[in-house]
């Protein structure tokens, strides 16, 4: 037998150095990926991006966001329409039994009196 490091069932188990190494070689292929991608984005780009450019990605960018926040809001709003309806609708019930429960307890008073 070889005389590598042996796991506990008797196979052999690569050193943990190689491992590390194929992670440094796969960090450095991929630095030398986006080495490459941003030198060729840089040579094809031979406009450079204007302050006029940038306002009007701004522009959109804040169009876009009205809307996403107005298609959220419009639910919250229906809902929080319905929930002042519903207040106010039980208040208005609470009124009424509040006004019965007056009459009754004169009516109460007023038999006590009698």
């Amino acid at each position: 037998m070889g005389g590598g490091r042996k796991s506990k069932h008797g196979s052999a188990v690569a050193p943990i150095f190689h491992s590390r190494k194929t992670e440094e070689e796969q960090r450095a292929e991929e630095n030398t990926d986006y080495d490459s991608t941003a030198s060729d984005i840089s040579h094809q780009n031979t406009n450079p991006i204007t302050k006029d450019d940038l306002r009007g990605l701004l522009h959109e960018i804040k169009a876009n966001m009205a809307a996403e926040f107005t298609k959220h809001l419009a639910p919250l709003r229906a809902g929080l329409t319905d929930l002042v309806q519903r207040t106010s609708t039980l208040e208005d019930k609470m009124d009424v039994a509040t006004s019965r429960e007056n009459t009754h307890e004169q009516a109460i008073l007023d038999l006590r009196d009698q």
